[in-house]
């Protein structure tokens, strides 16, 4: 199952939370909307409660210097990561 739906997997994947033991594969392109709290953290326990194991990379570099740059650019998304989950 692949889900890139631009910020709403954080809406969507919870939903699906009971499909996943029937699901072997699945890719994620995990957005972090700049305006709203960060759900990592939520995605990935639940992907490991439901038996994943899960690569991350990052999918666009969208700040090459965090630390600097939060504070001048505005963007919608102020991370985009690519996330792979199989079972073991």
């Amino acid at each position: 199952m692949k889900l890139d739906i631009e910020g709403a997997e954080n809406e969507l994947l919870p939903t699906l939370q009971p499909a996943l033991p029937n699901i072997d594969y699945l890719f994620v392109e995990y957005h972090s909307l700049q305006e709203q709290p960060q759900q990592l953290g939520q995605l990935l326990l639940m992907l490991s409660n439901a038996g994943f194991r899960y690569h991350i990379r990052e999918a666009a570099r969208l700040a090459p210097h965090p630390m600097v740059e939060k504070l001048t650019i505005r963007r919608l998304f102020d991370m985009q990561l690519n996330i792979w989950c199989y079972r073991p």
